[in-house]
């Protein structure tokens, strides 16, 4: 799949809520093509990993507690 336009609008829109006044702590490059932002917002640790790897690119964002969800529940 490509990570078009129309995906990464998509994908900024949902993340938009945990990144916006996060503060990057550190930066880690995993490996060639991936790398782990250390963020920190509002007194919690979460976690950014971006690969970037030409065949199969994504972006997950790890949740400290198990309860949150990065989707709505209105």
């Amino acid at each position: 799949m490509s990570f078009d336009g129309l995906m990464f609008r998509r994908i900024s829109k949902l993340l938009s809520t945990y990144l916006i006044d996060a503060k990057i702590n550190k930066v880690n490059q995993i490996s060639t093509f991936d790398f782990v932002f250390l963020l920190y917002k509002e007194k919690q640790g979460k976690a950014l990993i971006v690969s970037t790897n030409p065949s199969s690119s994504y972006i997950t964002y790890l949740l400290k507690n198990e309860k949150e969800s990065m989707y709505p529940t209105h």
